[in-house]
């Protein structure tokens, strides 16, 4: 299936990828951190996670940190307070949970988006 999905064009990838997140959580976050190549595609991914509940949001901040770093993830998620400052700072949470994430700079940013 990943090959299948990679293998499409971009903008019908994306779209692929957003319905199965609907249905399947766990398998679209798979496929996106897999298939999905621009900063850009993170970015709404990220803005989706915003929604998420307690017990998902973990697995939509993996997605986004797997698929363009720590750094980019702090980046786009500071990006996205004025939209949901409670949203970024569940994110947060889970942010500081990657052990790459243990540089007084990582930490720094993190605590920032905390509030």
């Amino acid at each position: 299936m990943t090959q299948k999905v990679c293998g499409l064009p971009r903008a019908e990838r994306w779209g692929f990828i957003r319905e199965l997140l609907e249905v399947d959580l766990f398998t679209g976050l798979t496929l996106a951190e897999r298939c999905l190549t621009s900063r850009s595609r993170f970015e709404e991914l990220a803005r989706l996670s915003l929604s998420a509940d307690a017990s998902t949001i973990r697995y939509w901040v993996g997605a986004v940190v797997r698929g363009v770093g720590i750094e980019s993830a702090l980046d786009i998620y500071a990006g996205l307070t004025a939209e949901s400052a409670t949203g970024v700072e569940k994110a947060a949470y889970w942010l500081g949970m990657y052990e790459h994430a243990k540089t007084q700079s990582i930490l720094a940013a993190i605590r920032s988006l905390k509030g």
